[in-house]
């Protein structure tokens, strides 16, 4: 057959194919128009709902002079985290200004982290706080710790762990006579109660004679130890954080400012716990 033969013979059957079925698309045309209603009369709600809010906010602005103007344009109190790998106790790594969540060393990792706000002038040795070199006499440091054993001498390093909470620390804490411990002062810092010790070691201190010739370690975490020096002097904050105490160590050098002790001291009081990363 040829091929226009064949075209007409398929003909009448291609027309049935297209005529239209007037009842079918009618219903289809009415199904779309009651669904563009039902979208419009939606986007009409949210729209009222939305004025309302904006009216709601702006008459709050008027009626109460005491609230701040929001600026939308204005940056996010963005929290950093430390990079543990920058930095080290001879050459710490410079840090921005802002406010910077830390681990508490040695702690489960569902432990709160501490967030500190960090001024000019600060930087990192990994996951702890550092404006210099330990031998720095205007050093400045802050370590957040999960402290499990105390040095009954620091100076031989010899340690013991430590169980309980707060206040069996801080008893371990207070028979170090090396270190010239203060009596325990009650703290709080966010909401956390908690014991503050402050400790000295002389600045003419025969450090040679220690464990290892060159520091004093009077705390352990985990399998590591936190290093003092001649002529610091450092503050312990042990908190009771929900029954697990956590440890909060500044230390200066002897040569520190009263404005800069003032700073490092406002650092770790106004600190805040926030849920671990």
């Amino acid at each position: 057959m040829p091929i226009d033969e064949f075209l007409r013979a398929g003909l009448p059957a291609a027309v049935d194919d297209v005529r239209p079925d007037v009842e079918t698309d009618l219903a289809m045309v009415l199904r779309r128009a009651g669904r563009r209603s039902r979208l419009r009369r939606t986007a009409y709600t949210v729209g009222l709902v939305a004025a309302a809010a904006v009216a709601a906010m702006t008459l709050g602005r008027v009626g109460d002079d005491s609230r701040g103007f929001v600026d939308p344009a204005a940056p996010v109190d963005e929290v950093q985290v430390l990079d543990s790998e920058r930095g080290s106790a001879d050459d710490p790594a410079p840090l921005e200004t802002g406010r910077y969540a830390i681990p508490f060393l040695g702690a489960a990792d569902n432990t709160p982290w501490g967030e500190v706000e960090v001024p000019p002038g600060w930087g990192q040795d990994r996951l702890l706080l550092a404006t210099g070199p330990d031998l720095d006499p205007h050093l400045r440091r802050i370590e957040l710790l999960k402290v499990t054993a105390v040095s009954t001498d620091p100076c031989t390093g010899t340690m013991e762990s430590v169980e309980g909470g707060v206040t069996a620390t801080v008893k371990a804490l207070t028979k170090q006579d090396t270190m010239r411990p203060s009596e325990p002062q009650p703290v709080s810092i966010d909401g956390y109660a908690g014991q503050l010790v402050r400790f000295h070691v002389p600045v003419g201190y025969d450090i040679e004679k220690c464990w290892d010739g060159a520091s004093l370690r009077p705390i352990g975490v985990g399998s590591s130890w936190a290093s003092v020096f001649p002529g610091w002097t450092y503050r312990l904050w042990v908190l009771d954080l929900d029954g697990d105490p956590v440890t909060i160590l500044a230390a200066h050098g002897p040569d520190t400012t009263p404005t800069e002790l003032a700073e490092l001291t406002d650092m770790v009081e106004g600190l805040h716990f926030a849920e671990p990363r």
